[in-house]
Order: structure tokens, then C-alpha cells, then sequence
């Protein structure tokens, strides 16, 4: 591929698993990124993106990215994209926000229909009519609403009644609640799709001016793949939109979040809802209640022969004691230095728990020396 003059190659690697040359580029007079996948495929792919971070749990990163495909300066009809859901040879069309980005993606294996798709894209992002109404802002994001006089003042709009349908799952609202609470401190900590209740708060002057900030060809990553002339596309992409801006400062970085300020031990623990679900309808389910009564922890040092195993003594432990012990764990094994010949060390904590009352000192002693005598009678045991 010959790089045009107006681009800068950064990285140029071999793409073995898709038999494909990759570039990656620097616009020049922008700081746009490129991304072309050279290869043999028919069904070329074109995407734009930009780093969208929100501040505010508005959604007009999102609503902005429906509202763009309401029509532009080249092509004003009234939504293009349904049009070209009809009309086009697509093979892939859409768009989609993203916590930290948004993107719009096509596709197409017809070389004439991928450059009008491209056409229309970069026109939509870059030239789009929300600067001359504030008719797509009130339809796709929010607008107060009366069916008649005498019916209440409603909220309605395309991304907030999106988004009411997705906060009325259960599993979404879970999603963006955890990842809210570990990331408090920067762009994640909002939802760019919106929050219905807040979605409202979002005035058409600042809807304007995210679009104004970010939507920019300096915050932009292009990428071109597939059997197209590449050199073709770079051209037409700087010459009808990209050498028409200059560079400017744009910070969209996603702030890093500072460490949490704990101090005890942190468990993470990932379920399978699915499987447990699918087990629980397969058997019986049973369970007791936690008991109100504290547990207690003895702990023994016993000196065994080599021979015996752990599941001997625990046996032995839970013959003595059938009510009360409730666990048996061992915890360390010695053998070495300071033993007999023969002999091993076993640290073994046993957990003893009365669902009715408080366990006295009197019991659990009584309990431990007849754990003792047995395990040294039937295991040849001795205490360490």
C-alpha cells in the first residue's frame, strides 16, 4: 500500500491469523489515528470512533449518537440510516455507545455501496443537522409530553424510554451498579447510555457542546480492512473531511482510579447464576439457619507414625464426638528435624458449635480430653 503524503506511518506488522498487512497511521494535519487491514477479504469494513468520557449520567453521548444519523449537510433526509437499512447492500450497519467511546461501524461486499456508506458516516459524524434544530435533540434524547389537556405532563424520547427499558433489568442495573462502585473516580462512574432520572437534566446548549468537543477528527480512530484500494480511501477521507480541521487539544483520557483505602483482605468471588439456577431445579434444596451461638476453635500438635493419614484421625475425631464437632481441618504437616524416626506432626483445628446455647469451658474440655484419649488409644497418638 502507498501512504499518501497527508498520513504518517507509526507501525506496519504482519497479521498472520487474517493473512493481512496492518498499518497504523497519524493524520498529519489532525493527529487522527488510522487503522488499515489490508487483505484479501471482499467484505470491507469502516468504522470512526471517538473517545466519548462522560461527566454526568445524562446520556448525551448516547443520544447523540442517534441523533447524528438523522441527517447532514450532504444528505439532509430526514433518517438516513432507516434508509439505508432498506436501501443499501450492507452487510453490517449500526452504531453503539460505549462507558468510554462511541462507534459507528459498516460494512459492505459491493465496492460502490461501502463508499457511500463511508460517505454517509463521515458525513453524519462531522456535518450533522443538530446544529440547525432542536427537533432531533427533543425526538431521540427528551421532550415533555401531554397526550390531551387533561392528562399529566410526561417525560418521552427515543434514549429515554431505551433506557428505562434497560434499567427495568434486573442484571443491567447490577452491572452498572458494580461498575460504578469500583470506578467512583473517573468517567465510569456515570452511565453514558443514561439514567432515566437524570437524562432530563441535559440541555440542548450542553448536548450541543459535547458534540463541539468531541467530535473531532484529533479524538477520532478510523479504521479501514478488507480488499479495497486503500491508498483511494486515505485520500478521499483527508481530502472531503479530515485536511479541513487543524489539530487541537482535546483531553478524553479516562482519569485512572486511585487506589481504595482498604486495609483488610478482599475477596472476589464470580457465580454462575445460570448453573446454580440449573442445579437448584434439578435437586432438592436444603438449609438450616446460621446459628446465633458462637463456634469454637481448639487446635491440637499431635505426634503420629508416618503411616497414619489425616482421614484416620478425623474419623476417629467424629466417632468421639457426633453432636458437637462440627469441622475438622488440619493445617500443617512437619517431618524432619526434633521427630522420632518414623513419626510426623499433625496440626489439627477443630471446630465445636451448640445451635442451642453457649458452649461453657467445662464442656468443650470435657469434649477435647475424650477427642484426645481416643485418637492416642487408636491411633497411638501424642500430644506435641
Amino acid at each position: 500500500m502507498n501512504i499518501p503524503s497527508t498520513y504518517r506511518l507509526v507501525e506496519k506488522r504482519e497479521i498472520k491469523e487474517l493473512q493481512a498487512q496492518g498499518y497504523l497511521l497519524s493524520h498529519v494535519r489532525t493527529g487522527a489515528r488510522v487503522l488499515c487491514v489490508e487483505c484479501d477479504d471482499d467484505n470491507k469494513v469502516f468504522s470512526i470512533g471517538f473517545r466519548t468520557t462522560p461527566e454526568s449520567s445524562n446520556g448525551v453521548a448516547h443520544i447523540i449518537e442517534h441523533t447524528v444519523l438523522c441527517g447532514s449537510d450532504k444528505y439532509p433526509a430526514k433518517d438516513p440510516f432507516v434508509e439505508l437499512i432498506k436501501g443499501s447492500l450492507n452487510t453490517f450497519l449500526n452504531a453503539m455507545t460505549y462507558p468510554d467511546k462511541t462507534v459507528y461501524p459498516v460494512a459492505s461486499c459491493n465496492d460502490k455501496d461501502f463508499k457511500n456508506l463511508m460517505s454517509v458516516y463521515m458525513d453524519a459524524v462531522f456535518h450533522p443537522n443538530i446544529y440547525k434544530t432542536r427537533t432531533f435533540f427533543e425526538q431521540e434524547g427528551w421532550h415533555y409530553e401531554m397526550e390531551d389537556k387533561d392528562s399529566p405532563l410526561i417525560y418521552n424520547g427515543v434514549v429515554y424510554n431505551e433506557m428505562k427499558g434497560a434499567y427495568s433489568s434486573a442484571d443491567d442495573v447490577l452491572q452498572e451498579e458494580v461498575k460504578q462502585a469500583l470506578y467512583p473516580d473517573n468517567a465510569y462512574a456515570y452511565d453514558s447510555g443514561g439514567t432515566p432520572n437524570i437524562i432530563p437534566s441535559l440541555t440542548y446548549e450542553q448536548y450541543i457542546e459535547f458534540h463541539k468537543r468531541y467530535y473531532h477528527p484529533t479524538n477520532s480512530y478510523i479504521y479501514l480492512y478488507g480488499n479495497c484500494d486503500m491508498e483511494e480511501r486515505l485520500n478521499w477521507i483527508d481530502e472531503e473531511y479530515l485536511g479541513k480541521y487543524d489539530h487541537i487539544e482535546i483531553d478524553s483520557t479516562v482519569k485512572l482510579q486511585k487506589a481504595f483505602d482498604i486495609t483488610t483482605e478482599v475477596y472476589y468471588a464470580d457465580i454462575h447464576w445460570t448453573n446454580v439456577m440449573r442445579a437448584i431445579r434439578k435437586n432438592k434444596v436444603e438449609f438450616s439457619e446460621l446459628s446465633k451461638y458462637p463456634p469454637v476453635s481448639r487446635d491440637l500438635a499431635l505426634l503420629l507414625d508416618k503411616s497414619v493419614e489425616f482421614a484416620q484421625v478425623e474419623q476417629v475425631a467424629r466417632q468421639s464426638e457426633r453432636k458437637l464437632l462440627k469441622r475438622v481441618e488440619l493445617f500443617d504437616v512437619y517431618e524432619g528435624k526434633n521427630l522420632p524416626a518414623g513419626k510426623k506432626s499433625y496440626a489439627v483445628n477443630f471446630i465445636l458449635q451448640d445451635e442451642q446455647k453457649t458452649m461453657g469451658d467445662k464442656q468443650i474440655d470435657a469434649i477435647m480430653q475424650k477427642l484426645i484419649a481416643n485418637i492416642k488409644k487408636q491411633l497411638n497418638a501424642e500430644l506435641r
